[in-house]
């Protein structure tokens, strides 16, 4: 599945560097990079838990900068370095615990997105994006009730460091005078356990609602 995953991406990234076309100049591409900044809501969870209980998805903050490159006039190359808080909530009950409790987790994202332009002559551009993303875990915490447990059974707060995914979305660009304003609603997929559970693999996953300033 990862591997499948990873090739896919990667087909993808070569297909659009080979078609990209020999653009004419133009001023974004004469600007060479750009640079900004970027921050918004998470809204993450993970993949499954096991036996009767659900994951419920927790509320975050990410924030970060940003890198844009135009390739062409409708392609960009935008890289990311972003903060971000993951994790996720559980509220139920099994034969003879009541659990209540949330998992919060800090990551680094590198965010490696394309992007595709919808040029319509206007100064707001639509955009849909897909890309891969590199992830390092630093912290993880477990606040609530589980029964007399200091975690969740067969649970730990030690989360694996590394983690790749892949992230895909829509969002647009709005251009002013001297700057330009950017918003996008991404849903972002780990392919690699969060390894907080001892016998499951949990991924990261859901949506962020990002809005940036580029300069």
């Amino acid at each position: 599945m990862i591997r499948t995953s990873l090739a896919a991406i990667s087909i993808s990234f070569l297909t659009l560097f080979t078609f990209i076309p020999d653009a004419e100049a133009f001023p974004e591409r004469e600007r060479g990079w750009i640079f900004g900044i970027t921050g918004g809501a998470t809204y993450m969870t993970i993949s499954d838990l096991p036996g009767d209980l659900s994951a419920d998805p927790v509320i975050g903050f990410n924030g970060g900068i940003t890198a844009e490159y135009h390739l062409a006039q409708e392609i960009v190359f935008r890289p990311q370095l972003i903060y971000s808080q993951k994790g996720f909530a559980v509220d139920g009950e099994t034969e003879d615990t009541v659990y209540d409790y949330t998992f919060t987790s800090q990551y680094i994202d590198a965010v490696i997105p394309l992007i595709y332009s919808f040029e319509l002559h206007s100064e707001f551009v639509p955009q849909i994006f897909l890309g891969p993303t590199l992830s390092y875990g630093f912290d993880g915490s477990f606040e609530g009730e589980f029964g007399d447990e200091e975690f969740p059974e067969g649970f730990d707060d030690d989360i694996n460091f590394f983690d790749v995914g892949s992230t895909f979305g829509i969002g647009g660009i709005q251009h002013f005078r001297n700057f330009a304003m950017t918003i996008d609603l991404r849903y972002n997929i780990g392919f690699l356990d969060v390894g907080i559970h001892e016998d499951d693999s949990f991924r990261n996953q859901g949506f962020q609602l990002n809005l940036g300033v580029r300069f």
